[in-house]
């Protein structure tokens, strides 16, 4: 039995207590407890309102039947939609194909116009690109090969303090290995949070960043104390141009959808569990158009 002899409420308060300390990451959670990863992800993802009812095991009634209406269909899209308002129809039909793959969904055109006709749909706006760079990023074609790490733009939580989500990305994949609500930018946590990720992930071979602090100083070579840390790991410090967001597209990317999608927390310890669980969702759950509508989890290989 994956939860010992305790019962598995107990068993799941525990394991996100144990998260919450900061004294595990969560290969050693997924050790300690005997469950996977995704399990882990799943429980701490779960508890994002700080009730301990949402540890409770969900019903496993059938959510379907292979015969459904044009009703009961639509009726299951926009279920989808309401619980993903920021996605697509792509991203919809996709999950509830997985999800059910006995009924015969409409195509994404359809799903998106039935949306459409229901006004569940926003006009998408499309910025004008602008020429790429002359500096070449390094290319990473193989999972753990390149991370990329910034600072998303700060926020006011509800008790009116100050959130700075530190979030860190592999390129390939997409897979977002960490998102750290911090209170501040500060150099120390930062690189706490890389050992952990080292541990888990092992270390890649080049580690993407912009040039603010604390990834790059105003000192010589614009070499801060972390940059100088990862060069003695032997891994790369590899810095955009200024004002050339689209160098870490991918990242960029990420960071609007985490922006649309997470909700205030009320304090730092809850605004973490929310991004864990954006974090799950977008590793585990959400299909990725640029993945061939695979999930950046199904692609993401450790060192």
């Amino acid at each position: 039995m994956p939860w010992n002899q305790e019962s598995p409420m107990n068993q799941r308060i525990k394991l996100v207590v144990d998260w919450l300390s900061g004294d595990y990451t969560k290969s050693q959670l997924a050790r300690r407890f005997n469950v996977s990863r995704p399990t882990v992800d799943k429980w701490i993802s779960r508890h994002v309102d700080g009730d301990l009812k949402s540890l409770a095991e969900l019903s496993r009634r059938p959510h379907h039947s292979p015969n459904k209406t044009d009703d009961e269909i639509l009726a299951r899209i926009v279920a989808m939609k309401d619980a993903h308002d920021k996605w697509g129809p792509k991203k919809i039909i996709e999950l509830l194909r997985i999800d059910d793959p006995c009924t015969a969904w409409p195509s994404p055109s359809t799903a998106g116009q039935w949306l459409e006709r229901l006004g569940l749909v926003s006009k998408r706006r499309f910025k004008r690109r602008h020429g790429t760079s002359h500096r070449e990023m390094r290319e990473a074609n193989e999972p753990n090969k390149t991370w990329c790490a910034d600072y998303k733009g700060q926020f006011k939580m509800l008790d009116a303090q100050m959130c700075f989500p530190l979030t860190v990305t592999d390129h390939a994949s997409r897979m977002i290995l960490a998102c750290r609500a911090h209170p501040k930018i500060m150099t120390k946590p930062v690189k706490q949070a890389f050992e952990r990720l080292f541990q888990e992930y092992g270390m890649p071979d080049v580690i993407r960043t912009d040039n603010g602090v604390p990834f790059a100083s105003p000192g010589l070579a614009r070499m801060s104390t972390l940059a100088v840390w990862w060069i003695r790991l032997g891994i790369y410090p590899e810095r955009t141009m200024p004002g050339r967001p689209a160098q870490n597209g991918r990242h960029e990317r990420m960071h609007r959808s985490l922006k649309l999608e997470l909700p205030l927390g009320k304090n730092l310890i809850e605004q973490q569990l929310l991004l864990e669980h954006f974090r799950h969702e977008f590793n585990y759950v959400r299909p990725h158009e640029a993945l061939g509508m695979k999930r950046p989890g199904e692609l993401y290989v450790p060192s």
